[in-house]
């Protein structure tokens, strides 16, 4: 993990996606301590899935789903399977958007071994089993990207992926399967996330920090001249969208773009790279309680203090010292309540 990373979570807590499954596949080639105080540092490079859509092949052709759309599949897959690159292979074609590299997801999917054809584990299927995942091969394995792009909201789709574009060895130990096999991915694509607030524009309180926003949505901060670190934690709502209502233990996607108060500089942002997903009650204070309450589709502005954020003992590897004050503009894409049970 980036080191900057151990900015904004809280001490001793590690990130939460909606099930085991999505921390195997999601946080791919995440590696790291994860005992520290985070920030949600984004991948260092901008999605590295190839725009050209991976075609269906005879491998991915041969295994039969049954079951409807956001329900549990039933797979029967001929194993053992071999292939050498992915394929991918539309079961239920959606008629929503589709997506391209960068795009965010909300899936849930059932992870299948291709070599004995056992189903190994799923996310599970209805509300609060979903998965925001982002359509880039830094942040997922690459098979499974390659499998989620091009496809359509709405659509269940197959991909078959091969080891060299699948799981790791440590990552296939998680999951009780050899490295070298071949794994089958049923996932259904719910819908596509935005990648920027949207939603009635607000006038924040008088005296923050400003924010303007390019075309795409990247922000710009503008601190007032004179500007004081304030004694408390300032929260405003820049943007409010119009989607459900951020709880604690959501796992939330998000938008962000991090300044420190002293310097004036960025110090960290998912602008130009990919969203972050974890959950909401997993961060420093101070970003928690810019989060919670807020509706998705929402912007929101927080000027976080060193109590909130980091304490008295900072993040040098972050270059933020016990004193410093954060200024963030967060964008909420999505929000995903923990599974029940």
């Amino acid at each position: 993990m980036p080191a900057v990373r151990s900015a904004i979570r809280p001490l001793g807590r590690v990130a939460a996606v909606v099930a085991a499954t999505a921390v195997v596949i999601a946080l791919a080639g995440c590696t790291g301590s994860s005992s520290a105080t985070k920030t949600p540092t984004p991948r260092s490079s901008p999605s590295s899935v190839s725009a050209a859509c991976v075609k269906s092949g005879s491998v991915s052709d041969s295994v039969k789903v049954t079951g409807d759309f956001n329900s549990a599949p039933t797979a029967t897959i001929n194993s053992p399977l071999t292939a050498t690159t992915t394929q991918r292979t539309v079961v239920t074609a959606g008629t929503g958007p589709k997506a391209q590299p960068g795009s965010i997801v909300n899936v849930s999917f059932t992870l299948y071994d291709g070599t004995t054809g056992k189903t190994v584990t799923s996310t599970g299927y209805g509300a609060g089993r979903t998965s925001a995942i982002t359509v880039d091969a830094s942040q997922v394995i690459s098979g499974f990207a390659k499998t989620l792009n091009c496809t359509q909201s709405g659509t269940r789709v197959v991909g078959v992926i091969p080891p060299s574009e699948g799981l790791s060895s440590s990552q296939a130990g998680q999951l009780g399967i050899a490295a070298k096999d071949v794994i089958v991915i049923v996932a259904d694509v719910v819908s596509l996330v935005g990648t920027k607030a949207s939603g009635e524009v607000q006038t924040p309180p008088a005296g923050l920090p400003t924010v303007t926003l390019a075309a795409g949505g990247t922000p710009t901060v503008k601190i007032p001249s004179g500007y004081a670190a304030p004694a408390t934690t300032q929260i405003a709502t820049l943007i409010t969208g119009s989607g459900t209502v951020v709880a604690a233990t959501d796992t939330v996607t998000i938008q962000y773009q991090g300044t420190l108060l002293r310097t004036d500089k960025i110090f960290d942002q998912t602008w130009g790279k990919s969203p972050y997903t974890g959950a909401a009650n997993t961060f420093v204070s101070g970003f928690t309680k810019a989060l919670v309450g807020q509706t998705v589709g929402s912007q929101v502005l927080a000027v976080i203090t060193a109590t909130d954020g980091y304490g008295t003992g900072g993040n040098s590897s972050a270059g933020i010292t016990g004193t410093d004050t954060m200024i963030f503009v967060i964008d909420i894409l999505a929000a995903e309540p923990a599974p029940a049970g």
